[in-house]
């Protein structure tokens, strides 16, 4: 949410015209910044969702992706804890356990959503695969679309206040 709102306020700021704005001005600013604040959602809720490499120090314990792409919806941002329970052999080695994801707000933890992963071990690699506990959000593919959908809403607001707050400045710097 900071990173949209400084991004629009320099570039409404930089380029909001002298005279009033034209319609399609202010139309093409607003798609700019629904596709940027959903390129931004997209890249840290998926820096969390499918880390990098599935290793032990990833799938075991707190994980809160890659710097800076977990961080680009901040204040907002998503954490998964991954507590393994089991091993099994089937075709090869599994792990599954429990996970835990949470949604900060600077910090402070807002809510969680629990569930189950699984991954086969392989050298190199391996995708997580998740189960959802949430009534309404139980498919995993559901829950990551809402929390991109969700991350998306927050960075449209701060790309809102942004071009709000240059507006007002530019207004205030005319006079």
């Amino acid at each position: 949410m900071i990173l949209p709102f400084a991004v629009f306020f320099g570039f409404a700021f930089a380029l909001l015209p002298k005279k009033r704005a034209r319609r399609i001005f202010w139309v093409m600013v607003l798609i700019l910044a629904c596709i940027f604040s959903c390129l931004l959602a997209y890249a840290s809720v998926t820096s969390v969702w499918r880390p990098y490499q599935m290793q032990d120090d990833v799938a075991l314990g707190e994980y809160e992706g890659v710097f800076p792409w977990a961080k680009l919806s901040y204040p907002f941002y998503l954490n998964v804890f991954h507590s393994p329970v089991d091993q099994w052999w089937d075709d090869g080695r599994y792990i599954y356990g429990q996970a835990r994801f949470s949604i900060f707000i600077a910090n402070l933890k807002v809510t969680e959503a629990d569930g189950t992963f699984w991954f086969r071990m392989i050298e190199g690699p391996a995708p997580l695969h998740y189960s959802i506990d949430v009534i309404f959000l139980s498919d995993p593919e559901t829950f990551y679309v809402f929390l991109i959908i969700l991350f998306t809403i927050l960075n449209i607001i701060g790309a809102l206040l942004g071009i709000v707050f240059a507006k007002t400045l530019r207004a205030r710097v005319r006079r």
